[in-house]
């Protein structure tokens, strides 16, 4: 059992899921089994809708005729329907397994072009360095995801870089009117001692317990859950209390520290779903490949004391990785079998086609990005163009939600000709 989907996604032939009391065997691996499993749930909708409506059509030819010339034949259905076994309405456990209000909103101001400005620091603790002169730049509107071996130093890092803990050398500059919203993986904001309401009016001190319990309900806190302490929670029920907090507040920046840790898989799936809406500046540290994949557009690898930067998601570096080893020379050494020429030219056909799909997946979503970005900005122009009615205020945050767009565009434009263009340069080699 594991929440771990690409580990599934691997190791795992056949999926069994506990639906109503019932186990239901799925004999696919973890992809296959969410498309089966949608389709199944379809199937079970249209079953039921199916019966619903001929049973209303019989009950209605009952009424009709049961003191009329067909009474007979109006008995007779009052007695199949009678020994009916009725379906019963199919529900998306999953979903509702996973129903969580999250929605991240920015407050409409996305911050200055950059977010974050980095340049030449040192990071760690007092005698004892991880990264030593390293340049971390983000801009607004970026993606990126920290990644490397556990206690590498993915969290220090998010650290220096929001501000919870100074470098060691060097000065890390916050862009302006940045408003950061940090998700610590020890979830060190929760209070012991406190209880689920005291927990939301320690940030909103206005708000009145029915209207917290209230809003607790959205993120699975129902009965008696919000008078609870937070000692007696578990790790799952922190980690939604922690992002009930920090949603309390419009913000532009969203540092998450692996968000997932506690999370069950479609509380997961709901959370990547409102990353993907989410409109300001993404850094986060996972673990999680199928998250990083999801919603991050560019890493910072740590490899071997170093920092690299990596445009793309997890998957796309991983192909870049295996890419760059099957390219490195293996060191001599005597070996009773030689591999044959045809053997050596079908690992060079598989490294090529790897490094081939791993950059048409790049310029694909780089693509898919940029049409996003042009739809909106085109429906924002539009709005500009129309009748504002005097309300200055309004044009003036449409105007500026305009230029944010124009540079966003611009940036994703650039990433997208420079992934192009070693696309091309890759095929022109081939």
């Amino acid at each position: 059992m594991s929440h771990d989907r690409a580990f599934i996604q691997r190791t795992c032939r056949a999926m069994v899921e506990l639906e109503d009391g019932q186990i239901v065997r799925y004999p696919y691996g973890y992809d296959q089994y969410v498309v089966e499993r949608d389709a199944r749930l379809e199937r079970a909708r249209v079953e039921y809708q199916r019966q619903k409506e001929h049973v209303e059509k019989t009950e209605d030819f009952i009424r009709r005729n049961l003191a009329g010339q067909k009474t007979r034949q109006a008995q007779s259905r009052r007695r199949m329907l009678e020994k009916l076994e009725r379906l019963e309405r199919p529900e998306d456990n999953w979903q509702m397994a996973g129903r969580i209000a999250l929605n991240f909103q920015t407050g409409g101001d996305l911050g200055g072009k950059e977010i974050v400005r980095a340049p030449g620091i040192s990071v760690g603790y007092p005698g004892r360095a991880i990264l030593t002169e390293v340049t971390v730049n983000i801009f607004r509107g970026d993606r990126v995801g920290i990644v490397g071996p556990n206690g590498c130093g993915k969290s220090t890092l998010l650290k220096t870089l929001v501000g919870e803990l100074a470098p060691l050398a060097g000065v890390v500059e916050r862009g302006a009117a940045v408003r950061l919203g940090y998700f610590d993986q020890k979830l060190s904001s929760l209070c012991e001692d406190r209880t689920a309401i005291e927990e939301i009016q320690s940030m909103r001190s206005d708000l009145s317990p029915e209207v917290v319990r209230q809003y607790l309900a959205k993120f699975r806190f129902f009965g008696d859950d919000p008078f609870r302490t937070v000692r007696g929670f578990s790790g799952g029920e922190r980690s939604r209390l922690a992002l009930a907090k920090m949603l309390l507040f419009p913000r532009n920046v969203l540092a998450l520290d692996e968000p997932t840790n506690h999370l069950d898989i479609p509380a997961r799936e709901t959370l990547e779903h409102a990353l993907d809406g989410y409109e300001g500046t993404l850094i986060v540290v996972s673990h999680d490949r199928y998250f990083l994949d999801r919603v991050c557009q560019r890493l910072l690898v740590f490899e071997n004391g170093t920092l690299e930067a990596h445009l793309g998601n997890y998957s796309d570096w991983r192909e870049y990785r295996k890419s760059q080893v099957a390219a490195t020379p293996a060191p001599e050494k005597p070996s009773p079998v030689t591999q044959s020429p045809t053997e050596i030219t079908r690992a060079a056909k598989k490294d090529r086609e790897r490094t081939r799909r791993r950059l048409e997946r790049m310029v694909e979503s780089l693509e898919a990005e940029v049409s996003r970005i042009e739809t909106e900005l085109s429906s924002l122009r539009t709005q500009l163009a129309a009748d504002h009615g005097g309300d200055w205020h309004k044009l003036h945050a449409l105007a500026d939600r305009e230029r944010e767009l124009g540079d966003l565009l611009g940036r994703r434009m650039a990433d997208w000709e420079k992934a192009s263009a070693e696309l091309q340069r890759f095929l022109e080699e081939v």
